[in-house]
């Protein structure tokens, strides 16, 4: 933990890690430069603003799925729920499981 002086208050700061692809990284850092601010400074206010209004603060939409994409997760989800159990801890069960193809 970390502590910051801000506005005449001493407050604990803390590191956050995660993963972005390489290029968006670049991007993001670029745009911040020109607006003169930190990715850091910029991160922490998308935070705050998503905290003001308890949600993303901006519209994320997704296009309708078409019939056919709608019909094949369909097939994927059935699959999923009705495919059978098998007993890996049966040798030969696991056996057969692992030769399959």
């Amino acid at each position: 933990m970390f502590y910051k002086y801000i506005g005449g208050a001493i407050t604990a700061t803390t590191i956050l890690n995660f993963r972005v692809d390489t290029e968006l990284k670049e991007n993001f850092t670029k745009l911040a430069d020109e607006l003169g601010v930190s990715p850091t400074s910029m991160f922490t206010a998308f935070m705050k603003k998503a905290i003001a209004v308890q949600g993303i603060p901006f519209s994320m939409t997704v296009k309708p799925l078409s019939e056919k994409r709608l019909e094949t997760r369909k097939k994927i989800t059935d699959f999923y729920h009705n495919a059978p159990a098998i007993d890996l801890d049966d040798n030969k069960n696991m056996e057969a499981f692992l030769k399959d193809e």
